[in-house]
């Protein structure tokens, strides 16, 4: 961790954040222009990652589907359900598990 990171998770100290996560350069050094999502008929397993708001204009709620591929992981799928254009709570039988369902 970086030590501001280091202060504010571990001391819970309000800190300044420094630096980029990750720059820009090293991000797009990670992007391969050859690959393409994970076709529905595929039998690879997908590991599932999600990330629930669930608040009226509040966070994007956003749900992964990686899977490992010759020492990458790979994108299988993704979805965001953006914040700020909800207009009520986000209702998760109504959105996030039919697209679980779907990508099944």
């Amino acid at each position: 961790m970086r030590p501001a990171e280091y202060r504010r998770m571990i001391h819970c100290e309000f800190v300044e954040g420094t630096g980029n996560f990750c720059e820009p350069e090293a991000w797009q050094a990670l992007i391969d222009p050859e690959h393409c999502p994970l076709q529905p008929v595929s039998d690879r397993p997908v590991y599932i990652g999600l990330d629930l708001a669930t608040a009226a204009r509040g966070d994007d709620c956003a749900l992964i589907g990686v899977y490992p591929d010759g020492g990458k992981v790979r994108v299988a799928f993704h979805k965001v359900w953006k914040g700020k254009e909800r207009k009520t709570r986000l209702k998760l039988t109504e959105t996030v598990k039919p697209y679980l369902l779907r990508v099944r």
